[in-house]
C-alpha cells in the first residue's frame, strides 16, 4: 500500500512513474503524493491519508501512448501498491479538427451487449 511505504520508497516511485510517463511521451503529466491529516474531534485522535495521484489528460493521437502507461505502470513501479490509493485519471479529450476515436463499452439498450462506436466517413 501507498501509506505503507516511507517517504524515501514514496519518493523512489514518484521518480519511477514520472519516468515512465517521459517513456510514453506523456512528460506533461506530474504525478503527484497527497498527504492528508484529519483530526477525529469525536475520538481525539489523528488520522493520516496519503495517496498517489495520476492524472491528466491526452490528446486522441495519445490514447495508445496512455493505455500503455497504465498497464506499464501497473505491472512495473504500482504493482504492490493498492488501487485505492494509486489513481490513474488520464482523459482522452477530443479536439475539434482531430481524429475520430472509437467509443468503446457502450451498451445496447435493445441487445443488452457492449460493444463500440466508430465514424464512418461520409
Amino acid at each position: 500500500m501507498w501509506e505503507a511505504l516511507t517517504d524515501e520508497e514514496q519518493d523512489q516511485t514518484l521518480k519511477k512513474v514520472g519516468a515512465l510517463l517521459k517513456e510514453h511521451g506523456l512528460a506533461h503529466i506530474k504525478p503527484k503524493a497527497l498527504d492528508q491529516v484529519i483530526y477525529m474531534i469525536n475520538k481525539k485522535t489523528l488520522q493520516r491519508q496519503r495517496a498517489l495521484i495520476i492524472e491528466g489528460s491526452v490528446s486522441a493521437d495519445q490514447s495508445d501512448a496512455a493505455e500503455k502507461f497504465k498497464k506499464a505502470a501497473k505491472a512495473g513501479p504500482l504493482s504492490d501498491i493498492n488501487p485505492r490509493t494509486a489513481n490513474i485519471d488520464i482523459e482522452v479529450k477530443l479536439q475539434s479538427g482531430g481524429p475520430f476515436i472509437p467509443i468503446t463499452e457502450v451498451n445496447d439498450i435493445f441487445k443488452q451487449e457492449e460493444q463500440s462506436i466508430n465514424h464512418k466517413a461520409g
